[in-house]
């Protein structure tokens, strides 16, 4: 029987009735017998699959008769059994809980949604969105009894819990949902489009209940968006939506969303009738040009706030996060912290990002350097998410933010504080996880262990501070390895929440590996990172680490604070860890560290050291509740898993604990717990027994003893038990035996569960014995010819099969032949080893010991040797090596080894030897040395073998004379090459005297004109010389330069003469700029002097009381209108700084002359009342003439047309008949 924990579980389950979107777990319903029966039981399900069932999980289905009976599994689908509802006690009858479509038949559903829903075209995720809502009732239901106010205020309500408000929230006032409802009327009422067909012909076909049923999906299409096209048409003629209401906002051609709203309850059993987000692509029904294509439809009992948000942000192209279907693990990858799950408030942060288009939130944030950071709310529009990535993965990475639960839509939370989750960017949602893409850590959470996701929270508040690969929840990725995020420090949870990251910028070292060698080693290697830093290896016997300070040094034995211990801190690669238990797992964490203590991410492994074999007899009675070492479990079939464990009972009828063996939903199906290896080399039979009892089911699965000598293929024993009913089977004791896979250095037992693995409960197996059940075994005997010759072992009785192994030990003076068998040799070595088939006799062959003494010289050439003969083992030899003229004795070696240094050599005569006397040919060191080492070169020197002819040479350098080589203070030669024979070692020099070097010193003016120069000659090298330039009259000294490179500044430049050199004095001409005053005392002029050649001038003309300036002029021509006038000088000249008198200028002379309008614009008049003009001209500026003419004679009128000119101001002269002449400045617009 299924046992009562699990059906209490199974209460407690039921007991909360989980509703929230499309998706329902066990929501209250009611059902009706043909005969008026009701059967109050749950409905749970999703858009794509809902059933019904009882409160203890039983599945409850229609048949054709009408009736609701227990359902069951038949290949992909659920069908009735025999039993009707409340007419049997389903488990007693043997029927299975939970009982549901298969999962290919799910996704079989599912796709029917999804593969059109290809083509669905999002709305837009900004701006304001229009939701058309209309609502239907079927022919036989009444009008709707809530009032078009009631759902109004769940669409539209801009604060408290609505649609419009949800979203105006979450998307930070960049989405507005305004809903309108048709048909219209009063909000105090409703009105809704009815349909022509009657509630049944929406729901599935009955034969006896429901003949006007859909009987297929396609018909079920059918009928939905015929529905929903008649609403349409009617809505259109009856109550239009108006054409000002912006239906497109995207305009894409699509109606942005429509909602319809259907009268009544949802349905069961697959029932069209049930909340869900679809497209219209069967018909081409429109809404003022506009395509209806989105659309949700929800029945009217599933009209809520948070199933309008879930289906909308669908409709917005979000998908769900929760699973359809995770085989049993039943994990919630975000539970109540999404809307696409089962939460209440906002969709995480990256759920915003990344479908909205990045429209709410355009950017995360990555955290790429350690720190500590801050967060607001996620209610906050700025600085509410942060991305760190996986060290340990190019694609998986985190997510942070921080949840406060207050507010309308947030206070639901389970708490308030940081949560962290996983990305993986390659999938789209978690409906079909694991693996998820999204995926949030929370307490006791793993890859297949659901844990408490109310407590994903971290905060000071809530005692969880950190998460790292040593905490629990520990950052794992998709596969369960480490993550390598680091989370630390986060603080209370208040207006807002900080955290510290910890990001290492050491490399990792990269190809770590653990190999088990043995019962007690494992070896580890690895490669340094390419900063070549050193490492630190820790173990640990759970897969739990610590991190290791940063700034702290480590050394073995230390501990790490969270898990671990220090084996191996340095700069090798490989590491063996010893002295280990066997059939144990050990964990390993690798960090690289630099000089200054800081550690990489780490990376991990792991391996079980070897099992080894089992010696016979052997027992195992499962004592204190563990897996026993060097067992093993194995499964097969698909879906299947590990169904073994360590149980604390005794069911089997011995002493607690025992080994338990699980059901599971899986057919066909094989799971296996096996025995260590057990070396039955010669053994025919084993004995086997073991205590049972098995809580059986039902037909199907069956129970039997197998045996296989490598692991892998298994051979049926003689023991099994079928399944047959729900009964308890035992406890009973077993005895059998075990005959195939024997005779083996490896043999392994195991108890086997194959078939239908749902068809029994549990099987509990203790105190297992395993014995010799019978062997064959051989007479191995061994003797010494001659007896004194020597000795022998390894004689006597083996096993079949069981290696042998015979050794032949020599006495003194004698030497080991063969082994021989009935005269036959089988083998020449001492040690002999062969697999015991058969009884043998064997020989071991001696024979008496002479020794040969053997001398060689190497070379031949290197001398000679004496002492060669044949000895009697005990005889002491002398071996005597002389060397030959021009060779020198080394050692004599045997055999490459050197067994004296002497050349005499005296040794007692053991065995025979070869000898080799060997010989080198004498070498001498010649050193040569150059004196002074400035005056020459040497060569010629190292290392000569004997009589070598040798020759040295010395080369004077520049300015050196060679005057002989000397040896011990005596000259030995006075040639420049010297040759000789090596005889001996020498130390020679060569000598050298300097020369006296005289340098010309040239000296040059540029140009020649420019001045003198004084100081060129010659001098004696290293002497001191100055050269002096003197710069002629309209000339300046620049500098001293040698081959066009600068090198002094100073007329007078003293240098140290080292060669030939030409130095060339640079000189720039002067020139004279002065400046006169016209008239004389109208003022005084600053600036005159001396320039040099292309250097600026600057004349600044100041005016004298009662006078003004007018301009300056160089040779007549006006050059500058400014008082301040700056130019280059490339010649010598004299300005006139020219003034006009404002005193003595008779006012006639202005009176007179008449210039209009100015400032002008265009047209520029003239004219003069008294003599005619003479010259007028027209100067910008900067003294540019602009305008010049030379009007006839008498002539007092003049028009200058100046619209093409620059504006600005410019000088007018006139001069007239009567002599006078007149300046007026001019100002044109």
């Amino acid at each position: 029987m299924k046992k009562q924990l699990l059906l209490l579980l199974t209460f407690l389950f039921v007991a909360v009735t989980f509703s929230n979107a499309s998706v329902v777990r066990n929501q209250p319903y009611e059902v009706k017998q043909p005969d008026g029966t009701t059967i109050h039981c749950y409905v749970s399900g999703d858009e794509y699959f809902n059933w019904l069932h009882d409160a203890n999980g039983f599945t409850i289905i229609q048949a054709a008769d009408g009736y609701y009976y227990y359902g069951i599994r038949q290949g992909d689908v659920v069908v009735p059994s025999a039993f009707k509802v409340n007419q049997v006690d389903p488990e007693t009858a043997g029927l299975r809980k939970w009982a549901k479509v298969s999962r290919s038949e799910y996704e079989r559903l599912r796709s029917q949604y999804l593969t059109d829903n290809n083509t669905s075209v999002m709305a837009p995720h900004t701006g304001t969105m229009n939701n058309i809502v209309i609502y239907i009732k079927f022919a036989d239901d009444s009008e709707f009894a809530t009032t078009r106010q009631t759902y109004d205020d769940l669409f539209n309500l801009p604060t408290g819990v609505s649609l419009k408000s949800y979203y105006t929230e979450v998307s930070y006032n960049q989405l507005t949902i305004s809903s309108t409802h048709y048909p219209a009327c009063a909000m105090t009422t409703n009105l809704s489009y009815t349909d022509s067909h009657n509630r049944n012909y929406f729901e599935p076909y009955n034969a006896t209940t429901n003949p006007n049923g859909y009987s297929n999906d396609n018909e079920r299409r059918l009928r939905e968006h015929g529905l929903l096209r008649d609403a349409i048409n009617w809505i259109n003629a009856n109550s239009p939506v108006p054409a000002g209401l912006n239906i497109d906002a995207d305009n894409d051609g699509y109606v942005d969303n429509v909602c319809f709203v259907v009268r009544g309850d949802h349905g069961a059993w697959a029932s069209l009738l049930w909340a869900h987000r679809w497209v219209l692509y069967t018909y081409n029904v429109n809404i003022n040009g506009k395509q209806v294509w989105d659309y949700t439809f929800q029945p009217e009992t599933q009209v809520d706030v948070y199933t309008l948000c879930h289906e909308t942000f669908h409709a917005l192209g979000a998908p769900d996060l929760y699973h359809y279907d995770d085989g049993g693990l039943n994990i919630s990858p975000v539970a109540s912290w999404d809307l696409m799950e089962y939460g209440d408030g906002h969709m995480t942060a990256y759920m915003k990002w990344k479908y909205t288009e990045q429209s709410w939130i355009a950017n995360i944030p990555e955290i790429t350097a350690s720190g500590t950071y801050t967060l607001q709310p996620l209610t906050s529009s700025t600085n509410n998410c942060y991305k760190i990535a996986s060290p340990n993965s190019t694609s998986e990475y985190y997510v942070v933010e921080y949840r406060k639960a207050t507010g309308t839509f947030e206070g639901g939370l389970p708490g308030s504080g940081l949560i962290v989750y996983r990305i993986d960017p390659a999938l789209t949602g978690n409906a079909d996880g694991p693996p998820d893409e999204v995926y949030i850590y929370r307490p006791n959470g793993t890859t297949t262990t659901n844990g408490l996701p109310s407590s994903a929270y971290f905060s000071a508040g809530s005692g969880r501070t950190a998460i790292n690969d040593g905490t629990n929840p520990a950052p794992f990725l998709q596969d369960g390895s480490a993550g390598g995020l680091n989370i630390y420090n986060v603080t209370t949870a208040g207006s807002t929440i900080s955290f510290t990251v910890g990001i290492s910028t050491v490399q990792n070292p990269s190809q770590f590996t653990a190999t088990p060698v043995s019962t007690s080693q494992i070896d580890m290697s690895w490669v340094k990172n390419s900063s070549n830093n050193n490492v630190m290896l820790v173990y640990n016997t759970t897969p739990t680490f610590g991190l290791p300070q940063n700034g702290t040094s480590y050394s073995a034995g230390n501990t790490i604070s969270g898990g671990g211990t220090v084996i191996y801190t340095g700069s090798g690669t490989s590491y063996s860890h010893t002295a280990l238990n066997p059939a144990t797992t050990y964990y390993y964490k690798l960090w690289s560290v630099d000089g200054t203590y800081t550690y990489s991410n780490g990376i991990t492994a792991n391996a079980t050291t070897l099992c080894g074999g089992s010696s016979l007899p052997y027992s195992e009675s499962f004592a204190g509740e563990i897996f026993p070492a060097c067992w093993s479990t194995q499964y097969s079939g698909t879906g299947t898993v590990n169904s073994w464990s360590a149980s604390a009972t005794n069911n089997a009828g011995g002493s607690a604990c025992e080994m338990k063996s699980t059901f599971q939903d899986i057919n066909p199906g094989t799971t296996r717990l096996i025995t260590p290896a057990f070396n039955t080399t010669g053994i025919t039979q084993l004995n086997l027994s073991f205590r049972y009892l098995l809580d059986d089911w039902a037909p199907g699965a069956t129970l039997r003893i197998q045996s296989s000598s490598n692991g892998t293929t298994w051979t049926d024993e003689a023991w099994s038990l079928a399944t047959t009913s729900n009964t308890m089977v035992g406890p009973y004791q077993v005895n059998t035996v075990v005959t195939s896979n024997l005779n083996s250095p490896a043999t392994y037992i195991a108890f086997v569960v194959t078939g239908d693995l749902y068809q029994y409960d549990y099987w509990y197996i203790d105190d297992v014995s395993i014995q010799n059940g019978g062997s064959q075994s051989y007479t191995i005997t061994t003797v010494s010819n001659p007896v004194s010759g020597g000795s022998t072992s390894g004689a006597g009785n083996y096993l079949i099969g069981q290696t042998v192994t015979v050794v032949a030990t020599p006495n003194t003076n004698w030497n080991f032949l063969n082994w021989t068998e009935n005269g036959n040799p089988v083998s020449s070595e001492p040690s002999y080893s062969f697999t015991a088939s058969a009884n043998r006799d064997l020989v071991a062959n001696f024979s008496m010991n002479q020794v040969t003494v053997s001398t060689i010289a190497s070379p031949p050439s290197g001398g000679t040797t004496t002492g060669d003969g044949t000895y009697t083992i005990g005889d002491q030899v002398t071996a005597t090596a002389t060397a030959n003229t021009g060779y020198g004795f080394i050692n004599w070696t045997e055999n490459g080894n050197v067994v004296s240094t002497n050349a005499t050599y005296t040794f007692t005569a053991n065995s025979s030897v070869n000898l080799t006397a060997n010989f080198a040919v004498l070498q001498y060191n010649i050193t040569v040395s150059a004196s002074p080492a400035a005056g020459g070169s040497v060569s010629g020197g190292g290392t000569y073998s004997y009589n070598a002819n040798v020759t040295v040479v010395a080369s004077a350098n520049t300015g050196w004379d060679f005057t002989g080589w000397y040896e011990n203070g005596t000259m030995v030669s006075g040639n420049a090459a010297y040759s000789f024979n090596a005889l001996e070692n020498r130390d020679l020099e060569a000598q050298f005297i300097q020369q006296i070097q005289v340098y010309s010193i040239l000296v040059v003016a540029n140009p020649a004109d420019g001045g003198v120069v004084t100081g060129g000659g010659s001098a004696a090298a290293g002497s001191q010389v100055t050269v002096t330039a003197t710069p002629n009259e309209g000339w300046d000294f620049s500098n001293w330069s040698v081959n066009g490179q600068v090198v002094s500044y100073n007329q007078s430049y003293t240098f140290t003469v080292n060669d030939n050199i030409t130095l060339t004095a640079n000189f720039i001409q002067v020139f004279a700029v002065s400046a006169v005053v016209s008239p004389e005392n109208a003022g005084y002029i600053t600036g005159e002097g001396s320039y040099t050649y292309g250097s600026m001038a600057t004349l600044t003309a100041h005016e004298n009381t009662g006078y003004r300036f007018a301009n300056w002029t160089l040779n007549g021509n006006v050059v500058s209108l400014n008082s301040v006038y700056s130019f280059e000088v490339y010649e010598p000249a004299q300005y006139v700084a020219n003034f006009l008198s404002t005193v003595n200028v008779p006012e006639s002379n202005r009176s007179s002359l008449k210039v209009y309008p100015n400032p002008v614009s265009s047209v520029l008049n003239i004219e003069s009342t008294t003599a005619g003009f003479t010259k007028i001209t027209l100067l910008d500026q900067v003294g540019k003439m602009m305008v010049s003419l030379s009007p006839e004679a008498g002539e007092k009128r003049i028009t200058l047309d100046l619209s093409g000119f620059n504006s600005g101001m410019y000088a007018l002269q006139v001069k007239r008949l009567d002599g006078t002449s007149t300046t007026i400045k001019v100002i044109v617009k």
